[in-house]
């Protein structure tokens, strides 16, 4: 009724303080009634050869070439060009959500509108500067959750927003090549990667992973 609601805005007002990119998303969504999307039972999960958080690999490299990636956003979001030529600078941004579902690629869009929009992008957009820094200072507990969020999550739209730009950035010898995986056994070094353990996320060699399993 009219009390649980009002219960509910005195709850969302109250709430401590948040990084400003992940106040908005929240935000959108409480206005269409949406929660975050939460990942399927045994759905898919955001992993790389020996890769122990994808997250945290890819805001590391992110956080290391931000310099670029800010000017690159620059280019592509610069509200002085034309509807036709911005509408072409932004779109390697806004495609990889063209497959979410409808209300999602909504938030997605109002979201990633006000991120890299006019005002921010004059202010030399302090909100995804904010964002990046907060990512990448997760501990990896906090990393591993992000790569087990649901596809339509937050943790989902900020990579898709970013990778584009990042790979282009990368193609053009501006930045440099992550360097996100271990690449060798947790336990003895092997470089013959076999599989992971939860919930460590520690790869190992198929040798150390038989001597757990028998252990």
């Amino acid at each position: 009724g009219e009390g649980a609601e009002r219960l509910d805005q005195l709850v969302w007002e109250m709430r401590p303080a948040e990084v400003a990119a992940i106040a908005k998303w929240h935000a959108l969504l409480w206005e269409r009634e949406l929660y975050e999307h939460e990942p399927e039972a045994f759905g898919e999960t955001w992993q790389s050869y020996g890769v122990r958080s994808c997250h945290a690999g890819f805001f590391a490299w992110v956080h290391g070439a931000q310099s670029e990636l800010l000017l690159s956003f620059v280019h592509a979001m610069d509200p002085e060009v034309d509807e036709a030529e911005a509408a072409k600078r932004q779109r390697p941004i806004l495609e990889p959500f063209d497959g979410w579902v409808a209300s999602r690629r909504c938030v997605a869009d109002v979201w990633l509108h006000w991120l890299l929009g006019p005002e921010q992008w004059r202010e030399g957009f302090p909100a995804l500067r904010e964002y990046i820094a907060h990512e990448n200072g997760l501990s990896l507990p906090e990393h591993f959750a992000r790569d087990d969020a649901g596809r339509f999550s937050l943790p989902r739209a900020a990579f898709a927003a970013l990778h584009v730009p990042m790979e282009s950035l990368l193609s053009d010898g501006r930045i440099d090549e992550p360097d996100m995986a271990a690449r060798s056994c947790a336990s003895c070094g092997s470089k013959e990667l076999h599989c992971f353990l939860e919930p460590c996320r520690c790869w190992l060699c198929l040798e150390c992973v038989g001597r757990v399993c028998r252990e």
